[in-house]
């Protein structure tokens, strides 16, 4: 399952930076650093994944608890499966967006901006 959202948010990833190349091209040439470049492209992608965890909290919770109230041993739902998830899903996005990104960063801006 993994594999499959992994793929989608790398070929997301490509695209907008693919999209954004004149927009990088154009920071890095009134100075921006390529440390910039990669936080400017992870943001948008890391607000996107905050939003999916926070909306899926409640949702997973309240299945997971009428689930768990089936059995005859009852236990309370514990938090930490959820920030498990939330940081595993932020580590796999930033690295993910982190690649795509430097291989944006890194290219010469000039290649990007002589057809115009």
């Amino acid at each position: 399952m993994y594999k499959r959202q992994l793929l989608g948010l790398f070929a997301l990833s490509t695209f907008m930076a693919k999209r954004r190349t004149k927009e990088i091209a154009i920071r890095k040439i009134l100075g921006a650093s390529d440390l910039q470049i990669v936080n400017m492209l992870n943001r948008s992608f890391l607000i996107l994944v905050l939003a999916a965890n926070l909306v899926s909290w409640p949702i997973g919770y309240i299945f997971t608890n009428n689930w768990l109230s089936g059995f005859a041993y009852r236990i309370d739902m514990p938090i930490w499966p959820f920030v498990i998830a939330t940081l595993s899903s932020v580590i796999i996005a930033v690295l993910t967006i982190s690649i795509q990104a430097r291989k944006a960063a890194v290219n010469n801006p000039v290649d990007a901006l002589k057809y115009e």
